[in-house]
């Protein structure tokens, strides 16, 4: 049997075309209504016996023909905008969280150094130069516990280190003068005067000190002439005496005795010397045996061999000699002792 509206083959017993959806007369026969009955809707295009069949119901009851009969994929949702100040609310979080990650790590780092703060001694130094034993030994305790904490240009090991704010380390420098010169504390450093022209005066620490390395920063505020002394013997005024002028000049002499003196450097100026009053340089010498070496702000200025002295006390000079001299004032700061 065929459908009377498409002409499509009707399965047995069917009560619609499955083509097109028209009642077949089976359906008529069954249900005992008729082809005519305008309570049946007709098929749009088709014949008034053709009429479309009620849709099935299903059991959620949705219309089963509601479908996409093209099978195509539904368009993607438009991408969600983010505002600039969600954008900037982020920025900042990651920020925040990287600046106190970073700051954890300079912390944990911060604790884990280990700082040595030696005990400065405290003992009473007499003008003389002599320290009491209980000064000398804890100035020892002191230069020992700071020896690795302080930089070591010449090689050694630390024995003295002062920053010669006072007289506290218990190394014994002089302290007191007269009218024709002064060795004081004042300011925070040690001032070395002299008073009259064509002399110098020198200012001396308790330690005996053989082979080493003595430093010292120096700056002229008045005058002339400064310098150290080294492998000094107290009884007899011998002692070797390295100056620096404030016009560049530097020279080394060996004083044997209070009147005999030999040059072992002759004056020479030096491009090392920062020239002028106010002035800082800082100035040391390395007496290792027989060999003397000078320097002027780290630069190697001048070697010699001299065996006259091999061991003494170390000092700090203000020197008038000189070409139109003047009465002259050198502060000294930060001394420091090596030996080897």
């Amino acid at each position: 049997m065929h459908c009377q509206a498409c002409g499509a083959q009707l399965p047995s017993e069917a009560n619609a075309c499955p083509n097109c959806g028209t009642l077949t007369p089976a359906y008529y026969a069954k249900s005992g209504a008729s082809p005519h009955d305008p309570t049946i809707p007709a098929v749009s295009g088709s014949s008034p016996s053709a009429v479309s069949a009620p849709p099935p119901s299903t059991p959620y009851g949705s219309n089963p023909y509601d479908v996409n009969p093209y099978n195509v994929a539904p368009p993607p949702p438009p991408p969600r905008k983010v505002s600039p100040v969600m954008v900037g609310i982020l920025i900042a979080v990651v920020l925040l969280v990287v600046g106190a990650s970073v700051g954890f790590v300079l912390l944990r780092n911060q604790q884990t150094k280990t700082t040595i703060t030696p005990t400065a001694a405290t003992s009473a130094v007499s003008n003389t130069g002599n320290a009491d034993t209980n000064a000398t030994a804890t100035a020892t305790a002191y230069a020992n516990a700071t020896a690795t904490a302080e930089a070591n240009p010449y090689g050694g090991t630390l024995a003295l280190s002062d920053p010669l704010r006072d007289n506290s380390r218990g190394y014994g420098w002089v302290e007191g003068g007269d009218n024709t010169g002064s060795c004081q504390f004042r300011g925070g450093a040690y001032h070395v005067s002299e008073l009259i022209l064509n002399s110098n005066i020198g200012c001396y620490a308790s330690p005996d000190f053989s082979n080493f390395a003595f430093e010292v920063e120096m700056t002229i505020i008045k005058g002339d002439i400064g310098g150290i002394g080294f492998r000094f013997g107290n009884a007899l005024h011998t002692k070797y005496e390295f100056y620096v002028t404030q016009n560049g000049t530097v020279e080394l002499f060996v004083a044997q005795g209070t009147a005999t003196t030999k040059t072992l450097v002759k004056p020479v100026v030096s491009p090392a010397v920062h020239q002028g009053l106010n002035q800082t340089n800082i100035i040391a010498v390395v007496a290792q045996g027989n060999i003397i070496t000078l320097y002027v702000n780290s630069q190697q200025i001048a070697r010699v061999t001299d065996n006259t002295y091999s061991h003494g006390q170390i000092g700090l000079y203000a020197s008038s000699y000189a070409t139109a001299g003047h009465l002259t004032e050198v502060v000294y700061s930060n001394a420091r002792v090596w030996t080897f």
